[in-house]
């Protein structure tokens, strides 16, 4: 327990009372970047980040650094927001008098919010429009609803693709992938603390990111889509509208080459899900899948 909090604060709950408190003001908007956010790992991210950058116009960059958790750490950084944090009596909003207190002496929280955007201007913004893109976005499998919150909060021109695929299909492309790759080793949702291991473990991923979009998309006004619909086509109009760019139905055609040395996994029989992963799915996730139309496993989900 920190601070008389019971239970983790909410980032959503930090940011609106450090809006409420200090009465701060939307920050510019940035040429609508796109962020798509996907509910774990092999749920079609990739495929809707090249679809997006088909357009020509928004350079996706891809999950990335993907283990310093920039979006969720900095998101983090502003859970302690509340009532009485940051104390207004440590706000310097003006030059200090040499004889006043100064033993804590904050910069006002608009420019820790404009910092924060300063970060992801800097990072992914500058480098896009020095390769010649006006726009830019981003696609990523670890972000939830309130991630989304908080970057519409630095970009609010942002538009939000939510992404989810049949979680057992997800989850035996991930298993197929490390079979054919033990030296890769599970994936990390939260680097170092939490890694992917289990069926049990990649469907309580799923279902805590893709609740958490059936949440927040009506709120920030975007769009959620299932990889079975997308991958043949479905639905790309909604998505053009809401990203105001054109996309390319060939890419839906292409498939990607493996970069040199990566095995190729065609024609590889794989077993299909066993009970024990079935069953370890089932019980974390299985009734928000059924709610989506997953009622088990479909055909060759590799």
């Amino acid at each position: 327990m920190f601070g008389g909090f019971v239970t983790k604060p909410t980032i959503a709950g930090a940011i609106q009372s450090l809006d409420e408190r200090f009465g701060l003001a939307p920050l510019p908007e940035a040429d609508g970047p796109v962020f798509v956010l996907a509910s774990g790992w092999r749920s079609g991210s990739t495929l809707m980040q090249r679809l997006v950058a088909s357009s020509n116009e928004i350079l996706m960059w891809g999950e990335p650094y993907d283990l310093a958790g920039l979006v969720d750490r900095m998101a983090d950084s502003l859970r302690p927001a509340g009532d009485r944090w940051p104390p207004k009596d440590s706000i310097v909003d003006s030059a200090p008098d040499p004889g006043d207190w100064t033993a804590k002496a904050y910069p006002h929280p608009e420019h820790l919010l404009a910092a924060h955007r300063a970060l992801f201007d800097r990072l992914f913004a500058t480098p896009a429009h020095e390769a010649g893109f006006g726009r830019w976005g981003l696609k990523e499998v670890r972000l939830d609803g309130e991630h989304a919150y908080y970057l519409q909060r630095l970009f609010p021109d942002a538009r939000f693709v939510f992404v989810h695929r049949n979680p057992y299909d997800a989850f035996l492309s991930y298993r197929v992938f490390h079979d054919l790759r033990p030296k890769m080793g599970s994936w990390w949702w939260r680097w170092p603390d939490v890694q992917v291991t289990t069926a049990e473990d990649f469907g309580a991923m799923w279902q805590t990111l893709t609740e958490s979009f059936l949440e927040w998309s009506p709120r920030l006004g975007g769009e959620v889509i299932g990889y079975e619909d997308f991958s043949t086509g479905t639905g790309l109009d909604r998505i053009e509208r809401l990203i105001g760019a054109s996309i390319d139905r060939k890419v839906l055609r292409v498939k990607l080459a493996r970069k040199p040395g990566k095995s190729n996994d065609d024609g590889v029989a794989q077993a299909p899900l066993s009970e024990a992963e079935r069953a370890g799915i089932e019980v974390t996730a299985g009734a928000l899948a059924r709610r989506l139309g997953y009622e088990g496993p479909t055909g060759d989900a590799r």
